[in-house]
């Protein structure tokens, strides 16, 4: 599929001969449940985002839809209807069996599931192995509840603060024992034993306790048997077959966030990971605040955030997680997960459409629809691109080769910015299509003293000293494009004729200056008036003084009278176009960050502006310690991030 740079292209739409896919967005992120608003002390049950959570650390879903979550020293639960309530704990440690309040847990983390439905957790601060019955009855099943490594019957064997379970499907259930650098395992007799790991900090393959580990905090098990584990000081993802050979999955063992296929890919304190029904694990990467996939194949890439810390909702990288840990998929190509220092449950939606690798600049996706469209705006050389269509089945995908060239046309200029040049104009933007590749511009007959191709539709050009009038032209090899009518605005001339001398008490004929200039416009010099505002703090748009403003820190103008503003109190950049309008131009008005085509991005007390050439603004994001770019279609993107030391 060849296109020509600066025509819109008809949109390229996927034909399915399968079973529908739902008009999901690959990679939305979204917040599942919680206020972000920790709930150590004040832990509030309610619907979704009215509820808090305090470090939720992990979770695990039942076959009726319902979620169960682990926190400081909760079991907390939600429905499918997004009712959160407590199921055991209080908002202090201890070490109780029982039902609901009476329970005491310390630290609780990684849930896993039987068959029946029997929950089960390590109580990391007891260094007890927990259950949770069909009706939420807490027991003890495993540990002596001093830390240590021996093993045997369930209740006199100990751990040494344990992080997470799994359970396979013959009911044996295996234990991340971190500080022991072991994976144990209580069978269904009740005899604990060590699975795999020396015990000893390592990263050797091998058969069973022949292996080594280095802090291995998370595992999950596939319909296979296979056991999946986070060796997180390792910054790997190990796998035991069944016979308890261990291998490596992925990773270098390195600190880094590369995708890429099994040792070429990178962790940064691997700490959670789940998998799915068709064998994708999924990781939380813990520093490097990522979700991570590893394709049956062993392919990594990342599938939701940006790498700092944060909690923006968005589609995939533009996403933000502060240390995830906990991860869970359901059966709907959904993943949740825990995060932890936002205390928030997020939920990742896995249905719609992908593309791989990203299209060129101009071409827009459409993730629900998966629909190619846009005008593109540089050249591209062909390449081969992938879109896969993801539903409750399976998925699909389709390839095809991409490329963008020059079309065989003549420049054409429609307009120049600014329309009306002043004395003193060096440069101006010459509007129109087919720029690229252009070899000349003249002004007046003259070559301009420089120019720059902005993009297939504009050119800026430095206007030759001497020159006030006259056409413009744009050549490429194809031909040559002409404005004519090109003039400098010449300053005022004035001057006063007839008498200049009067006699006192006798009325003057006015006296009246010539103007041989061009017009002078009908203000007065000095005068202050308001361009817009009503002088009161809110926030409202609509026609000048009737818009309301809060704590306004800076304003740009642009090429055609638009004045921008910085509106830091109400976390937005305001317009105020030339008839006094005033609206919105981005900014969602909440005090957060997300990236996004105007109102759909986010500030944070944005407080400084300035504005280029080419019309893009810069923002300085003040509580964000970013700094934003707009452009002129409105399009938010993070140009740089800084940070407090």
């Amino acid at each position: 599929m060849t296109y020509q740079i600066g025509k819109e292209i008809s949109p390229l739409i996927p034909v399915n001969k399968g079973s529908a896919v739902p008009e999901a967005v690959y990679g939305q992120v979204s917040t599942f449940a919680g206020s972000g608003i920790s709930g150590s002390f004040t832990p509030l049950d309610g619907i979704g985002t009215a509820a808090s959570f305090a470090k939720p650390t992990s979770m695990v879903l039942e076959a009726s839809g319902n979620m169960y979550i682990t926190e400081d020293f909760r079991i907390r639960k939600i429905t499918p209807a997004g009712v959160v309530s407590t199921v055991a704990g209080r908002d202090f440690p201890g070490y109780a069996d029982g039902v609901g309040t009476n329970v005491r847990l310390s630290y609780p983390q990684g849930l896993s599931i039987d068959g029946a439905g029997n929950k089960y957790f390590a109580d990391w601060g007891n260094d007890f192995i927990r259950k949770i019955s069909n009706t939420d009855v807490v027991s003890t099943i495993a540990g002596n509840g001093f830390y240590g490594s021996v093993n045997g019957t369930a209740l006199s064997s100990n751990f040494y603060q344990p992080t997470a379970t799994a359970v396979d499907a013959a009911g044996n259930i295996y234990v991340a024992d971190p500080s022991n650098n072991r994976i144990r395992k209580i069978s269904v007799a009740g005899e604990v034993t060590n699975f795999a790991g020396s015990g000893l900090r390592g990263s050797s393959d091998g058969m069973g306790t022949t292996a080594s580990f280095s802090y291995p905090a998370d595992i999950a098990i596939d319909g296979s048997g296979n056991i999946f584990v986070a060796d997180t000081y390792n910054n790997k993802i190990r796998k035991i077959a069944p016979d308890g050979m261990v291998s490596t999955l992925a990773g270098t063992g390195s600190v880094g966030s590369l995708n890429g296929k099994g040792s070429v890919a990178s962790f940064n304190y691997p700490y959670g990971l789940t998998v799915d029904d068709v064998g994708n694990v999924y990781v939380s990467d813990r520093e490097n605040h990522q979700i991570r996939k590893i394709s049956p194949a062993g392919e990594v890439t990342t599938i939701a955030g940006t790498g700092l810390q944060g909690k923006a909702n968005g589609i995939g990288v533009s996403a933000s997680f502060y240390n995830p840990r906990g991860i869970v998929a359901d059966h709907q190509k959904s993943i949740y997960v825990a995060d932890v220092m936002n205390h928030l449950i997020r939920k990742i939606d896995l249905l719609g459409f992908t593309i791989n690798p990203a299209l060129p600049a101009g071409l827009l996706f459409d993730g629900k629809t998966g629909t190619i469209s846009g005008t593109p705006s540089i050249l591209f050389k062909p390449t081969n691109y992938t879109i896969t269509a993801f539903n409750e089945n399976g998925n699909s995908a389709t390839n095809f080769t991409l490329s963008v060239v020059i079309p065989a046309e003549a420049p054409i200029i429609t307009s120049i910015t600014p329309s009306s040049l002043s004395p003193g104009t060096t440069k101006l933007s010459i509007n129109g299509t087919n720029f690229l590749e252009a070899s000349g511009v003249t002004i007046g007959g003259v070559s301009a003293t420089s120019f720059s191709i902005v993009s297939p539709t504009t050119i800026i050009a430095a206007i030759p000293v001497g020159i006030s009038s006259g056409n413009i032209t744009v050549t490429n090899i194809y031909g040559t494009g002409t404005l004519p009518g090109f003039i400098v605005n010449q300053p005022p001339n004035i001057s006063f004729s007839g008498p200049q001398t009067y006699e006192t008490g006798i009325e003057i004929i006015p006296l009246v200056p010539t103007n041989s200039g061009s017009a002078i416009p009908a203000v007065t010099y000095g005068e202050v008036t308001t361009v817009a505002g009503n002088g009161s703090s809110g926030s409202a748009n609509g026609a000048s003084t009737t818009a309301i403003f809060k704590n306004p820190s800076s304003t740009v103008a642009d090429a055609e009278g638009n004045i921008y503003v910085a509106d830091a109190g109400n976390n937005l950049i305001r317009k105020i176009s030339p008839d006094g309008t005033v609206s919105t131009f981005a900014g969602s008005g909440s005090a957060s960050f997300a990236d996004g085509i105007g109102k759909a991005a986010s500030f944070n007390q944005p407080k400084d502006l300035a504005i280029d050439e080419s019309g893009n603004l810069y923002v300085a994001d003040y509580s964000n310690f970013k700094v934003r770019k707009i452009t002129p279609a409105g399009a938010v993107s993070t140009l740089a991030n800084f940070y407090l030391l």
